[in-house]
């Protein structure tokens, strides 16, 4: 490990661009802009991995696995080199809940309870209501992704390591103890790894929720 980072930080006054209290906020709001970008790219992208669905909502379901905090350390670990100890997984936690208790999680419910209501059937009008709430619920997934990109560009400590895949698997372990999870789901989330984390830098880009 090559020492202790505080992530992004935000734009230097009397840098090029950042000369005044304007542009210092023009320049992070494009930089917010771009991470959001990039980060949700990342997540559609890797979601649709074969088998990564099966484990990540598995993991949100049986063990109260944030899906969108492990995708975030995957691609934290991926793009940057850098992996979050306990304190900085429980920081994302906070800057996440208000959105997931309030927005992800009811919304959530009621989705699954229509599609259940539903059953099988097909008709396009019975359908509207669960499609809906699809679209609602993918909205909201966004605004996690919001909250979290806040604090990173904000503070959140990061050690800096050599090797892709040992970064994201030394965050997701730091979220298991965290919790804590059984080592049934620390053996899922070394699995996701494997097959989530390209080693030579990723790439960027389905609903994240089940």
């Amino acid at each position: 490990m090559a020492g202790q980072d505080h992530g992004i930080e935000p734009p230097v006054a009397g840098a090029p661009g950042g000369s005044s209290a304007g542009c210092e906020e023009r320049d992070l709001s494009r930089r917010r802009a771009v991470l959001e970008q990039q980060f949700w790219r990342y997540s559609v992208e890797r979601y649709a991995r074969p088998h990564m669905q099966t484990l990540l909502l598995g993991l949100q379901d049986h063990y109260r696995f944030d899906v969108n905090i492990i995708l975030f350390c995957l691609w934290l670990g991926e793009t940057q080199r850098a992996t979050l100890d306990r304190d900085g997984i429980e920081a994302l936690r906070r800057s996440a809940a208000p959105v997931n208790d309030n927005l992800v999680a009811p919304v959530r419910s009621a989705r699954r309870w229509v599609k259940g209501w539903m059953g099988g059937g097909t008709d396009k009008a019975d359908r509207a209501p669960y499609e809906a709430l699809k679209a609602a619920e993918l909205s909201c997934e966004k605004l996690v992704q919001r909250a979290l990109i806040e604090q990173l560009i904000h503070g959140l400590p990061q050690i800096r390591v050599e090797d892709a895949k040992l970064a994201a698997t030394s965050s997701l372990e730091a979220y298991a103890e965290l919790l804590p999870a059984d080592p049934d789901a620390v053996s899922q989330l070394r699995e996701l790894v494997a097959r989530a984390v390209d080693q030579d830098g990723g790439s960027a880009g389905s609903c994240l929720g089940g």
